[in-house]
């Protein structure tokens, strides 16, 4: 293969070259350096004062054949150790007629890659960061150093796997690191939070309201059993079973209720309470609401659990007649006629160990 002779004046070509030229207006740069590729052919640099490339200019064939018109051809690429920087001239790469295997000559582009030599973290020996910047030179932004993120809908810190990632330096709004996620529309359930005895895997380790065995802190266990009645439409605190007082520590989680009614009664309202040591009411639980049978006990398990940070009574208002013994019975409860509200005393209580509530309250 000829090597061309070429000027900023012309193009001299033998009639078995096909050349393509890119020409590099005044004020413009050019940058190869060592290591930096031309590709598609031998390359000659005609600058305009003569100026003249020296280094390693050889041509080699590469491993990865050019493709245009469907056809491929012979590739090349050109490399040099040389600088080339404000140039002005014309660029020219030649290749033999018989290496075109019938692309068009017009369809052949000419490529540089330019080493940006004002950054020295920029050169064909840096490694690739993470910073939509070309730093090895290699014509690839951010190849193998990107930073997988996926889409948390819920906000609460947690992707869910199955969501289609993005690959990226830093993510994007709504995006997080991990896809650890088990439901990415619940903003109470991730790896880590608290599990709570709702029915749901509040954690996502795979378990259901696990660790929160509950069990009966308030009430009598045979509740079910009590011969009598007791009004409708009253707030309750049952402060002793069996002389031991039902203030409950710090912390402890009341997680649901069992009433007993005596009878039969659409759309009963229940509210829970919490009362500090003097049976003031410090907290207010969700309102419920469900249909009573006579005889038949119902469960009521919180949306939310209730609990306080200081020792606490769990209290419940029912507007249905409920299960009572009010004889030969070791317990004792305080009740105020009507709602709770925050800052209402509990105040009516019998004194005697002679009375027992039928609700009773589940926790842990």
């Amino acid at each position: 293969m000829k090597k061309l002779l070429l000027s900023t004046l012309g193009i001299f070509l033998s009639p078995f070259l096909f050349s393509q030229i890119l020409t590099v207006n005044s004020g413009s740069s050019v940058s190869i350096a060592s290591g930096s590729s031309v590709s598609l052919g031998g390359l000659e640099i005609a600058p305009a004062d003569t100026y003249v490339i020296s280094g390693a200019n050889d041509v080699s064939r590469s491993a990865t054949a050019a493709i245009a018109d469907s056809n491929s051809s012979v590739s090349r690429v050109y490399s040099s150790s040389a600088l080339l920087s404000d140039f002005t001239g014309t660029l020219t790469f030649s290749y033999l007629e018989g290496e075109l295997n019938d692309i068009a000559e017009g369809s052949l582009v000419l490529e540089i890659q330019a080493d940006d030599d004002s950054d020295s973290e920029i050169n064909p020996a840096a490694n690739e960061v993470c910073d939509n910047i070309d730093n090895n030179c290699n014509t690839e932004i951010d190849e193998g150093v990107k930073n997988t993120y996926y889409q948390d809908v819920d906000g609460d810190g947690f992707g869910l796997n199955g969501i289609d990632p993005v690959m990226t330096c830093s993510p994007p709004d709504g995006y997080v690191s991990n896809n650890q996620d088990c439901d990415d529309f619940d903003s109470a359930v991730y790896p880590g939070a608290p599990e709570l005895s709702d029915g749901i895997d509040n954690d996502c380790d795979g378990q259901i309201d696990e660790q929160n065995e509950q069990t009966l802190v308030s009430g009598h266990e045979d509740s079910s059993t009590f011969p009598s009645e007791h009004s409708p439409d009253y707030s309750t605190v049952i402060s002793h079973v069996n002389e031991v007082s039902q203030l409950l520590t710090p912390n402890t989680k009341i997680t649901k209720l069992i009433i007993h009614p005596n009878e039969s009664k659409n759309n009963v309202k229940v509210i829970p309470f919490l009362t500090d040591e003097n049976f003031n009411v410090v907290a207010l639980g969700e309102e419920y609401y469900f249909d009573a049978i006579e005889g038949e006990s119902h469960e009521i398990i919180f949306n939310t659990e209730l609990t306080s940070t200081s020792s606490f009574y769990i209290g419940c208002y029912e507007n249905v007649f409920t299960k009572h013994k009010s004889s030969s019975c070791n317990g004792k409860y305080k009740w105020e006629s009507g709602e709770p509200a925050i800052g209402l005393t509990i105040n009516n209580g019998t004194s005697t160990n002679s009375n027992c509530r039928s609700t009773q309250a589940y926790g842990y």
